[in-house]
């Protein structure tokens, strides 16, 4: 079985193309993974989004990090 993970990009915010994992394949909350950012226009370390939890956590600090 597999599953979609959303990857979000640490530079501009934007969720980036999402990969199939294996069912059992877990990685730590918020791995970073070298993905290609098509609004950045480069490779960047995106944040895998497990669940939607994780979404609102990761795009919360985000804001927080990069406004003002």
């Amino acid at each position: 079985m597999f599953e979609s993970h959303e990857f979000y990009c640490t530079k501009c915010g934007q969720r980036t193309i999402p990969l199939a994992r294996k069912s059992g394949q877990i990685h730590k909350k918020f791995h970073l993974k070298k993905l290609y950012c098509i609004y950045c226009k480069e490779e960047i370390n995106c944040v895998e989004i497990r669940n939607e939890f994780e979404r609102e956590e990761f795009l919360n600090n985000w804001r927080l990090q990069n406004e003002g």
